[in-house]
Formats: structure tokens, C-alpha cells, sequence
């Protein structure tokens, strides 16, 4: 079983990453509003927003040219305003199974997934879970920025330690594609 997996596919093209940057979030797909956590400590902290924005028409153009042509959506998602170090939550995704992602910026998160005690490690849509203390470690990694990776958004994942803000470009898969040689 893997969580995530960093790949070998081509960088999106400086024009697109510097457009993303100068121009921040709007044309809004779906926003995710921050909610409470309990850190192990005791300590509470406010989950970051996390809007997913229409990707331009010639990013999409060249995701699918490049990347992948099978997708669900593909947006620019940033995950801003939480306290500092800051967290986008523990979740599994709402609207899909996998998504490739695309560091921006990395906000110098760390990816985590979870389990929950008395919980399986897949776990249906839209799971969230707000107590640390139910929580065990599974894996843990920093993804670079200009790199793709895959991520099983099944399983309960969170962005931790984040100290600004994260951007990345999301490609939404409900099956991974047959030319990732990840099945």
C-alpha cells in the first residue's frame, strides 16, 4: 500500500506557475472554510482555508496534453490563514479518489496521513477528524516544489506545519491513469 508517490512527469511551465503566483486566488471551483483541531498538547488551532480555483484554459490545456487527458477537475488550490505553524486539516477528499498534485510553493508543510483509532485506513468521503489524540501516524513527507506527486486522498491526510502560504496545481482522478505504471 502507498500514500504517496512522487513521479517523473514533465514541470509545468514557468509562464503558468508565474501567472499563478501574480494573480492569487479567484474564479473559485469549491472552498473549503478552516475548521477547529486539538492538537495532542491540547493546544487549538483553525485549519487554513483551502479554495480550489479554475485552472486558466491554456494550463488545462497543457495538463491534458502532457499530464494526463482522464481527470474529474483540475484547479489551483492554495491553503491560507491558518495560526502559524498551521495545518489544512485531517481529512479524506470529498469529491475524488486521487489527485496529482504540482507544488507551487510549498508553504513548508509536511504531508501526513492518519489513521483513527477504531477506523480502517481507507476511509469514506468527506471524513474528517478534528481530535489528534485519535490519531496514529501512518507516513510523512515533504514534497518538493516543481515536482508531481500522487496522493490517495482516501485515507485520512493532512498539511502540517505550514508557516505560509501553499499553492499547487490539482488534477482530480477518480482512477489512476494506466501511463502513471502506478496499477
Amino acid at each position: 500500500m502507498w500514500y504517496f508517490k512522487v513521479l517523473n512527469l514533465p514541470p509545468v511551465p514557468k509562464n503558468f506557475t508565474d501567472a499563478i503566483l501574480a494573480h492569487g486566488p479567484t474564479d473559485i471551483l469549491r472552498d473549503y472554510p478552516g475548521w477547529t483541531h486539538v492538537r495532542e498538547d491540547g493546544s487549538v488551532v483553525v485549519s487554513a482555508r483551502n479554495p480550489i480555483c479554475v485552472a486558466s484554459p491554456g494550463l488545462e490545456s497543457w495538463l491534458r496534453h502532457n499530464i494526463t487527458a482522464v481527470y474529474r477537475d483540475v484547479g489551483i488550490r492554495y491553503a491560507f490563514g491558518s495560526t502559524n505553524p498551521g495545518t489544512a486539516g485531517v481529512h479524506t477528499d470529498q469529491t475524488r479518489k486521487y489527485v496529482l498534485q504540482y507544488l507551487v510553493r510549498d508553504g513548508g508543510a509536511t504531508l501526513t496521513y492518519w489513521q483513527e483509532e477504531g477506523h480502517p485506513i481507507m476511509r469514506e468521503p468527506h471524513a474528517r477528524v478534528g481530535d489528534y489524540g485519535k490519531l496514529k501516524v501512518l507516513d510523512s513527507g515533504r514534497l518538493e516544489e516543481g515536482r508531481w506527486a500522487i496522493l490517495d486522498t482516501r485515507i485520512l491526510h493532512s498539511v502540517e506545519n505550514l508557516t505560509s502560504d501553499r499553492i499547487s496545481v490539482q488534477i482530480s482522478l477518480d482512477d489512476i491513469p494506466d501511463h502513471l505504471g502506478l496499477n
